[in-house]
């Protein structure tokens, strides 16, 4: 996220002036803020269908963790260039065909073909580059076994719903961003690929195409680091969810009580933002 909420280094560092505003996102925690990435909020904001905790049972049950068809090696899907990512997708390219978007030709042409090896196989699904709201995007994924979902940027906390989306799909991410991620998502579930040491996934992703017991280890990993520590800290914006144990953490931040012990909840003049 560009703008001022960032500077460098990799970290978010933006918050209201008024003592009364607090924000909700990739921001560190403090006295005004609670870290809470975008991922984190798929599926317990207040537009997702109702009975939270069955629609989230494929990410907090692992024995439910949805699987791919297994039709297609890859897929990426960008709706614009972004150099590191581009590059990226050439060179996993090499180890198989990976599907890209009909817009996605520029960004082709433009990225710098591998130092070695044989030619990327970029080709266009014509049939999976239909455009959806992000809560859906996981329905393009589900015939593959990869799916490259990097973020666009290094941020700490900065962790988008491209992860979950192929977590849904019962595809395996390859992602990349802050490695604060690692707090929340099981580093045996996905493949994170390090822009700047590239070679270690894309040994990992040789190895699990060439060994498919290996790759379906891997899908029968849980997403989630730590089961319900994980929940509690990162999910848990409702009640229904890991006992509302967040939702509890905003409301005291925000100094406020429960709305059963206090009915004027909602009169106060705190303002709470949350970033994406």
């Amino acid at each position: 996220m560009p703008g001022p909420f960032s500077k460098p280094g990799g970290r978010f560092n933006y918050l209201p002036p008024s003592d009364r505003a607090f924000v909700l996102g990739p921001h560190p925690d403090s006295e005004r803020s609670i870290r809470f990435p975008l991922a984190t909020r798929m599926g317990t904001s207040e537009n997702y269908p109702h009975h939270y905790e069955i629609s989230l049972q494929w990410l907090f049950d692992h024995s439910k963790r949805p699987v791919n068809t297994g039709k297609y090696f890859a897929t990426f899907m960008a709706s614009h260039c972004v150099s590191f990512r581009d590059i990226a997708a050439k060179r996993i390219g090499q180890l198989g065909v990976v599907h890209v978007g009909t817009k996605y030709d520029e960004c082709m042409e433009s990225a710098p073909e591998p130092p070695s090896g044989p030619p990327p196989r970029l080709e266009v699904n014509t049939e999976a580059t239909s455009r959806h709201s992000w809560g859906s995007n996981w329905q393009m994924f589900v015939d593959y076994k990869f799916v490259l979902c990097m973020e666009n940027t290094y941020r700490d906390g900065y962790i988008t719903e491209k992860i979950m989306s192929a977590f849904r799909a019962g595809s395996v991410p390859i992602w990349y961003g802050g490695r604060d991620a690692f707090d929340i998502f099981n580093p045996n579930a996905f493949v994170y690929y390090d822009v700047e040491d590239p070679q270690p996934a894309l040994d990992r992703i040789k190895y699990l195409i060439d060994y498919p017991e290996a790759y379906n280890a891997v899908l029968k990993e849980p997403i989630l680091r730590d089961g319900n520590r994980t929940i509690e800290k990162y999910f848990s914006f409702r009640d229904e969810i890991g006992g509302g144990q967040l939702k509890k953490r905003i409301r005291t931040m925000m100094g406020v009580v429960n709305a059963e012990d206090d009915p004027a909840i909602g009169k106060s003049s705190s303002n709470v933002s949350v970033p994406e």
